[in-house]
């Protein structure tokens, strides 16, 4: 199933190998043309987004190095537009309310709590990506 007819760039910055792997399997079953980086941390991923624009950025919350609240933060305040508004899908094994308040409130702009089913990722993903292609083509 394709959901747009350009590939869509998706950064998934997440330190853990096997959540990598399901990640990324679980996207190309849906669409095999979504082009999916890696990254380990926070720094990588900022590292990454100096060189390359992403539609799209699953980010996880706890991570060594630069944790995703923190790399949300970087993104949000050092990037130029539009990079600094590149939507953000928060994945955290910290399902709290406390947890999906401070996600919204660095700038985050979906949640999703691990482990989560893979309709729920793809529902999350076509949503932004819908919300996002029709605000660019009412400009």
């Amino acid at each position: 199933m394709k959901i747009r007819t350009r590939p869509i760039e998706i950064l998934l910055v997440e330190d853990n190998l096997v959540t990598q792997m399901l990640v990324a399997h679980t996207l190309q079953n849906w669409d095999e043309t979504l082009q999916i980086d890696l990254a380990e941390n926070g720094i990588k991923a900022i590292e990454k987004m100096k060189i390359k624009n992403y539609d799209l950025i699953l980010m996880d919350l706890e991570m060594p190095i630069l944790n995703g609240h923190a790399a949300t933060t970087i993104v949000r305040t050092t990037f130029p537009e539009p990079q600094k508004n590149t939507p953000i899908i928060a994945m955290t094994a910290n399902a709290s309310p406390d947890e999906y308040a401070r996600c919204f409130d660095n700038g985050m702009n979906d949640y999703l709590a691990k482990p989560f089913e893979g309709q729920l990722l793809f529902e999350a993903i076509t949503k932004i990506i819908a919300s996002r292609d029709e605000t660019h083509d009412r400009i």
